[in-house]
């Protein structure tokens, strides 16, 4: 394990790089049961589901290099190492990065750091994968520059992030003004991302080939087995048109999560 040390640039304000690292430290410090909702299982195993199969345009054979941005606990880090050679994933909390050690045994390259200051050389990844982790980064045009820096020419960014003009965008919107937020929790919320602003800075160096949302389906869908079949029905039958609706485009923009797939310039 790579021990890639640097700060975090914030805006000034905000709390200090080791606040930000104890703070993730602790939330990937939780037991699997206790560490996170169960509407929020629910829709990270959506959005891996389309990353992966995002990557199903990559041969798996060849000597590919991909970088997970941001590993969490090791989740998704674990799909990619059974998937490829070559993986490398990293995250600014010590203890996250721990987890994904244990949990890859040894088979991904991994680093801690965070994402605006790389330690990696130019022109080395085919794939760079940041889910759910720019939205807490206050410095997002730095992060875009690294991940340009560090891509071959033709190389594939899959990005997701919370869409901020769905429904629950909205609400948290509201919530987050009407709650004295305490500093800490602030800092790791941080600001959600514009996507107009965001394209216009991903296409200065991608093309983005695809903008998918996801996530239109009701979050306790994965506990159906524990309602009465009256409500299994239900439930069923409203899954269904929450599917047809992520098909359509016309309705991207209400979905919870937006999933960019781009390719360098």
């Amino acid at each position: 394990m790579k021990d890639a040390k640097s700060k975090v640039n914030g805006n000034g304000d905000g709390l200090s790089v080791q606040d930000i690292i104890k703070s993730y430290d602790e939330i990937w410090g939780k037991s699997r049961e206790e560490e996170t909702s169960l509407g929020w299982k629910y829709d990270q195993g959506r959005l891996h589901k389309t990353i992966l199969k995002n990557l199903k345009y990559h041969d798996k054979k060849e000597k590919v290099k991909i970088l997970e941005v941001g590993c969490g606990k090791g989740d998704l880090t674990e799909k990619l190492a059974g998937m490829f050679s070559d993986t490398f994933a990293l995250d600014i909390s010590t203890t996250g990065v721990a987890n994904t050690l244990d949990r890859t045994k040894g088979k991904v390259n991994l680093v801690i750091t965070d994402a605006t200051r790389l330690p990696f050389k130019s022109n080395f990844f085919d794939i760079i994968i940041c889910s759910e982790v720019i939205e807490h980064i206050p410095e997002k045009k730095k992060v875009i520059l690294e991940f340009n820096r560090i891509m071959c020419k033709g190389g594939a960014l899959i990005l997701t992030t919370p869409n901020p003009y769905s429904i629950r965008g909205y609400c948290a919107n509201i919530v987050g003004k009407l709650r004295n937020f305490q500093e800490e929790e602030q800092q790791i919320i941080n600001e959600l991302i514009i996507p107009k602003t965001f394209t216009k800075d991903l296409t200065n160096f991608f093309y983005i080939k695809q903008t998918k949302g996801l996530v239109f389906n009701l979050p306790f869908m994965e506990q159906i087995g524990h309602f009465p079949r009256s409500i299994q029905q239900i439930l069923l039958f409203s899954n269904r048109i929450s599917n047809s609706i992520e098909e359509r485009d016309k309705f991207q923009r209400w979905a919870q999560y937006l999933c960019f797939y781009c390719i360098k310039k």
